[in-house]
Protein backbone atom coordinates (compact mmCIF):
# COMPACT_ATOMS: atom_id res chain seq x y z
CA UNK A 1 0.00 0.00 0.00
CA UNK A 2 1.19 3.53 -0.88
CA UNK A 3 2.12 6.22 2.16
CA UNK A 4 -0.39 8.63 0.99
CA UNK A 5 -3.13 6.03 0.93
CA UNK A 6 -2.51 4.50 4.31
CA UNK A 7 -2.34 8.17 5.25
CA UNK A 8 -5.57 8.71 4.00
CA UNK A 9 -7.23 5.70 4.86
CA UNK A 10 -5.76 6.38 8.67
CA UNK A 11 -6.99 10.25 8.77
CA UNK A 12 -10.72 9.37 7.35
CA UNK A 13 -10.53 6.49 10.47
CA UNK A 14 -9.63 8.58 12.64
CA UNK A 15 -12.42 11.30 11.72
CA UNK A 16 -15.40 8.99 11.38
CA UNK A 17 -13.92 7.72 15.10
CA UNK A 18 -14.33 11.43 16.03
CA UNK A 19 -18.07 11.02 15.63
CA UNK A 20 -18.79 7.89 17.97
CA UNK A 21 -21.76 8.30 20.61
CA UNK A 22 -19.02 8.27 23.22
CA UNK A 23 -16.76 10.49 21.48
CA UNK A 24 -16.36 14.43 22.34
CA UNK A 25 -18.61 15.35 19.67
CA UNK A 26 -21.24 12.63 20.52
CA UNK A 27 -21.49 13.68 23.67
CA UNK A 28 -22.02 17.43 22.50
CA UNK A 29 -24.74 16.74 21.38
CA UNK A 30 -26.77 16.18 24.72
CA UNK A 31 -25.81 19.88 25.94
CA UNK A 32 -27.24 22.96 25.25
CA UNK A 33 -24.87 24.68 23.30
CA UNK A 34 -26.73 22.59 19.87
CA UNK A 35 -29.68 24.99 20.76
CA UNK A 36 -29.70 28.46 18.49
CA UNK A 37 -31.79 30.52 20.28
CA UNK A 38 -30.95 32.17 23.96
CA UNK A 39 -34.77 31.13 25.41
CA UNK A 40 -33.83 27.57 24.12
CA UNK A 41 -30.70 27.45 25.75
CA UNK A 42 -31.97 28.96 28.88
CA UNK A 43 -34.69 26.60 28.56
CA UNK A 44 -32.58 23.60 28.06
CA UNK A 45 -29.97 24.89 31.16
CA UNK A 46 -32.73 25.04 33.42
CA UNK A 47 -34.06 21.17 32.62
CA UNK A 48 -30.39 20.12 33.36
CA UNK A 49 -29.98 21.98 36.97
CA UNK A 50 -33.26 20.66 37.75
CA UNK A 51 -32.27 17.16 36.79
CA UNK A 52 -28.87 17.85 38.88
CA UNK A 53 -30.79 19.19 41.63
CA UNK A 54 -33.18 16.47 41.72
CA UNK A 55 -30.46 13.98 41.27
CA UNK A 56 -28.57 15.54 44.18
CA UNK A 57 -31.76 15.56 46.47
CA UNK A 58 -32.14 11.56 45.71
CA UNK A 59 -28.45 10.81 46.91
CA UNK A 60 -29.32 12.49 49.98
CA UNK A 61 -32.50 10.65 50.57
CA UNK A 62 -30.69 7.16 50.20
CA UNK A 63 -27.64 8.28 52.38
CA UNK A 64 -30.16 8.92 54.73
CA UNK A 65 -32.40 6.26 54.93
CA UNK A 66 -28.65 4.04 54.51
CA UNK A 67 -27.36 5.24 57.60
CA UNK A 68 -30.79 5.05 59.40
CA UNK A 69 -30.93 1.49 58.53
CA UNK A 70 -26.95 1.15 59.30
CA UNK A 71 -27.80 2.63 62.77
CA UNK A 72 -31.19 0.44 63.48
CA UNK A 73 -29.84 -2.90 62.39
CA UNK A 74 -28.93 -5.08 65.22
CA UNK A 75 -25.33 -6.02 65.59
CA UNK A 76 -24.10 -9.22 64.17
CA UNK A 77 -21.61 -10.74 65.97
CA UNK A 78 -18.36 -11.71 63.70
CA UNK A 79 -18.66 -15.06 63.00
CA UNK A 80 -14.41 -15.03 62.30
CA UNK A 81 -13.76 -14.75 65.86
CA UNK A 82 -12.13 -17.29 67.59
CA UNK A 83 -10.40 -17.84 71.40
CA UNK A 84 -7.34 -18.69 72.04
CA UNK A 85 -7.10 -21.86 73.78
CA UNK A 86 -4.34 -21.17 75.67
CA UNK A 87 -4.64 -18.05 76.83
CA UNK A 88 -8.33 -17.51 76.53
CA UNK A 89 -8.36 -14.27 74.54
CA UNK A 90 -10.76 -13.71 71.77
CA UNK A 91 -8.87 -12.55 68.09
CA UNK A 92 -10.94 -11.11 65.83
CA UNK A 93 -9.78 -10.37 61.85
CA UNK A 94 -9.45 -6.51 61.24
Amino acid sequence: MKPIAFLAALSVSGLLSACGTDTFLGRAEESCVKYPTPEARANCEQRHRQALSDFNKQQEQDKKAQREADREAPAKPNVLCFKRQPSGELVCPN
